[in-house]
């Protein structure tokens, strides 16, 4: 079984997010955060150890979802960051990867299969939209969306 941290400030969406990992993937949900700070709080207690990926809402209260993936990769390079959004702009998408993250995924019902493949893949490649964007490999400048 795989481990993935949530990062959210919405409940609600965390515990979603957790019983469709439940039900639908060998994914666990071993920690969730509502803030940046409780997230890093959470990611240096355990070292990274155990922990296969993180699901990072793109705004997390006054907390930029882009900032926080780009903190976490230059602190942990091997793990994986994937963005989910309420947006499917091609914006978001080219901010996500330009942040470091290994994929994306939009809230809404109709790309629950995107989330699910996303998921099924990490760690091994990037999937649905990341093809379209090459790989960066300096601090990101994020453009607005």
């Amino acid at each position: 079984m795989k481990n993935v941290i949530i990062v959210d400030d919405h409940i609600m969406l965390r515990e979603g997010l957790k019983a469709w990992l439940k039900a639908n993937s060998d994914w666990r949900v071993s920690a969730e955060a509502g803030t940046a700070r409780e997230f890093f709080s959470v990611l240096s207690d355990s070292g990274e150890t155990g922990i296969d990926a993180v699901i990072v809402d793109v705004s997390v209260g006054k907390d930029n979802g882009f900032d926080i993936v780009c903190r976490t990769r230059s602190l942990y390079p091997a793990l994986n960051c994937l963005i989910y959004s309420m947006y499917d702009s091609a914006g978001y998408v080219f901010n996500a990867f330009k942040a470091g993250a290994k994929d994306t995924s939009v809230k809404v019902p109709v790309n629950r299969n995107c989330l699910r493949h996303s998921m099924l893949s990490l760690p091994v490649r990037p999937t649905c939209s990341s093809h379209l964007y090459p790989k960066w490999q300096s601090r990101p400048t994020f453009f607005p969306v």
